[in-house]
């Protein structure tokens, strides 16, 4: 690492990044590969890491490297997704394998299965004669600050609205795919691209597209310079479920943005982006608890966005939030120390 590679032009870009021998389990460190090209015009990075134990990024908070899956158990790989779980409730996680893509179609009383899968248990999003409602608590509620982790034997929590505002003031975002050590190669079919997931017989040369947060400068007991976490938006690309009016009485939808039509008003008629925002990518991570009016925070994937989402998870009707229980919306949850 460090070094230098050159070519001439018209020759292919090929080289090997290979880590300068082994690391503790209790460490990681990071790097990133910068490739530039046409005439240096255009800049690619890489970012590569080796190790899984949580590092500081920017400010005090160690981050963890996987979503939580379900109490106390995180996704086996940075690339999965993990589970989507309502506001401040990690005892019914809504596991990966419902989260692939269904044309934003209704789950008011959808049986979703539970993490882990192997329980057998389900839960509906509304609540069903027979079934197991899906609860959540209001936004003004403790949210998950009362429900501390163990991973690994370390204790962790879900991280605070300070903790992404560390990383939003601190450090520079890229945009992409994530492969981890079972891919050999990057894949040209989409559906590999973005399909790296838990339920898969094989996860070779699958990814995942996401977020990358890095601080070229490192941090004090960092991974080193180019410090790096990747933050996925699903197999589907709609890191959450929605509650919201929006969705015209379906409750439980997979979508990420808050509309769920054509955008046709007349105030983006010369915004041609708009028109499909109903379709964008992104995903949306809960905050520990609601601070300073925010309770989620919201990575765009169409707008290269990483940023605060206010309380927009728990509209119940035209941008305005509710506060009772029940209301809410499912994201994903990422730990910190």
């Amino acid at each position: 690492m460090g070094g230098t590679v050159e070519g001439s032009t018209g020759s292919e870009i090929r080289f090997t990044c290979q880590p300068a021998g082994t690391i503790g389990e209790d460490q990681s460190r990071c790097g990133i590969i910068l490739v530039r090209y046409h005439n240096l015009s255009c800049y690619h990075r890489i970012f590569v890491r080796q190790g899984y134990a949580p590092i500081r990024v920017a400010g005090s908070a160690k981050w963890h490297t996987f979503n939580l899956k379900y109490q106390d158990h995180e996704a086996a790989a940075p690339c999965e997704e993990g589970s989507l779980f309502r506001y401040g409730n990690v005892d019914q996680p809504i596991d990966a394998v419902n989260n692939q893509f269904d044309r934003f179609a209704d789950h008011a009383t959808t049986p979703f299965r539970l993490a882990p899968t192997s329980s057998g248990l389900t839960g509906t999003w509304n609540a069903v004669p027979g079934q197991t409602r899906i609860t959540s608590k209001s936004r003004s509620s403790e949210g998950f600050s009362n429900m501390p982790q163990t991973i690994g034997g370390r204790q962790c929590h879900v991280a605070e609205l300070a903790d992404f505002e560390a990383l939003q003031k601190n450090c520079q975002f890229a945009f992409g795919v994530l492969y981890d050590d079972a891919s050999t190669e990057t894949s040209l079919n989409l559906s590999d691209v973005n399909g790296y997931a838990c339920y898969n017989a094989s996860n070779t040369n699958k990814g995942m597209r996401g977020c990358f947060v890095f601080n070229p400068a490192g941090s004090l007991n960092s991974g080193g310079a180019g410090a790096n976490i990747f933050f996925p938006v699903g197999v589907s690309g709609y890191g959450r479920r929605k509650h919201c009016a929006q969705e015209n009485g379906k409750y439980g939808v997979l979508r990420y943005a808050a509309r769920s039509a054509l955008y046709t008003s007349s105030d983006v008629r010369y915004r041609p982006l708009f028109h499909t925002i109903y379709t964008n990518f992104g995903g949306l991570y809960w905050c520990n608890r609601q601070s300073n009016g925010t309770s989620s925070w919201d990575i765009n994937v169409s707008t290269y966005d990483f940023n605060h989402f206010g309380s927009n998870a728990f509209l119940i009707s035209d941008w305005t939030a509710g506060d009772g229980p029940n209301v809410s919306d499912a994201c994903f949850v990422r730990l910190v120390e």
